[in-house]
């Protein structure tokens, strides 16, 4: 190494090393924010199916049953943030369709992903009624 190249490494490294931190930060971001879109899908599909399978009150076993995976998974939800329509019609042979929905605000981990991830979460599942 030439006598005038001892600071380099160390001038290069400074400048690479916050944009290599920023991209893992960003990875760290947008996989936990798809780790909330698939808990909150798992628990709208297993509360459509508990609705459908129920013989009365479809919304409250929907409902229940949407809170409870959610609440297995460790994810707290606002009940207004969580919708079920139990009796949608249906053109297959005149049955009704379940259908439960979550649309709640995603916060991230660190605020200034904000501006590149989605405000909101918004998923939805369908179970026919037989």
């Amino acid at each position: 190494m030439k006598k005038d190249e001892h600071g380099t490494a160390a001038v290069e490294a400074a400048l690479v090393l916050p944009i290599i931190i920023l991209i893992v930060i960003l990875l760290a971001e947008y996989g936990h924010y798809y780790l909330n879109v698939y808990r909150y899908q798992q628990a709208v599909f297993a509360g459509a199916r508990a609705g459908a399978l129920a013989q009365e009150d479809k919304e409250t076993a929907a409902l229940s049953e949407t809170v409870q995976v959610l609440g297995d998974m460790g994810v707290t939800v606002a009940g207004e943030d969580i919708s079920v329509d139990p009796d949608k019609a249906s053109s297959v042979s005149g049955r009704s369709y379940t259908v439960v929905s979550i649309d709640t605000p995603f916060t991230p981990m660190v605020q200034y992903a904000r501006v590149l991830l989605p405000a909101r979460v918004s998923v939805k599942a369908s179970q026919l009624n037989y």
